[in-house]
């Protein structure tokens, strides 16, 4: 469910979902340049991103022209076979995705899984809880990729994707608005999901070293409410005690 779109300007609406507990649902960006629109991660279903195009589309000035990855996690990309656009990732988001887009995938796939991986039980039950239907379900791969950085042109603005070495996954991307002085963060602020933490030994705050403060005036992290400058500094003194 959609909690609130978020106006940021006449480019850019935040999508911001209702918090439903064991069920991930990420914060969506949609940038709008005049006949292009792009999306930043696609939501955890093709039935909740459909949901989100009912809401926007008088808004939208026509078709996607793309869509970005901040990483290969599923609450992020499963969304992704909703739409029909070039989806731009870091190269190891291609690579962590291609064994899934050759499995046919339904709900005795998750529950085979389960069984092969309980620590993935509960990941696994809430993919099974947020799909209705697995028929015409499919895995979206990248198909442009880059490795450090890239930038995207749109007519009234530039989006700056920024690979990052996060603890939380390592095909992290930020994506910079540049005109408008906003931040993306996926989920390069959170820790890794438990089954991951012991292949994750990377620091926070060499990470959080590397993100461009002085351009950004809004931080959009992947889960809850974007903040400001101060408030994000503040926020990440304390979780990380810096």
């Amino acid at each position: 469910m959609i909690r609130e779109i978020r106006a940021i300007g006449d480019s850019l609406r935040i999508i911001i979902p209702e918090n439903v507990p064991g069920v991930d649902q990420p914060n969506i960006g949609v940038v709008v340049s005049e006949d292009q629109t792009v999306f930043i991660d696609c939501g955890n279903s093709p039935n909740y991103l459909r949901s989100v195009l009912a809401e926007l589309d008088s808004t939208l000035p026509g078709p996607i022209s793309y869509i970005i990855y901040t990483h290969h996690h599923w609450d992020h990309v499963f969304g992704a076979s909703a739409l029909s656009a070039p989806v731009v990732a870091h190269e190891r988001c291609y690579q962590n995705l291609t064994p899934l887009a050759s499995a046919k995938i339904d709900r005795s796939f998750w529950e085979k899984e389960i069984r092969r991986h309980p620590l993935f039980e509960q990941s696994h039950r809430a993919k099974m809880s947020v799909m209705d239907n697995w028929e015409d379900f499919r895995i979206v791969l990248p198909t442009i990729t880059f490795q450090k950085r890239m930038e995207l042109r749109l007519r009234s603005c530039t989006l700056e994707l920024i690979h990052v070495e996060a603890p939380h996954s390592d095909d992290s991307t930020l994506v910079r608005l540049i005109e408008q002085g906003v931040l993306f963060l996926g989920d390069a602020i959170y820790h890794p999901p438990v089954y991951a933490q012991e292949h994750r030994p990377l620091s926070f705050r060499k990470m959080l070293a590397t993100l461009p403060y002085k351009e950004v005036n809004l931080f959009v992290p992947g889960h809850g409410e974007p903040m400001n400058r101060d408030d994000f500094r503040e926020r990440m003194k304390i979780k990380f005690r810096l």
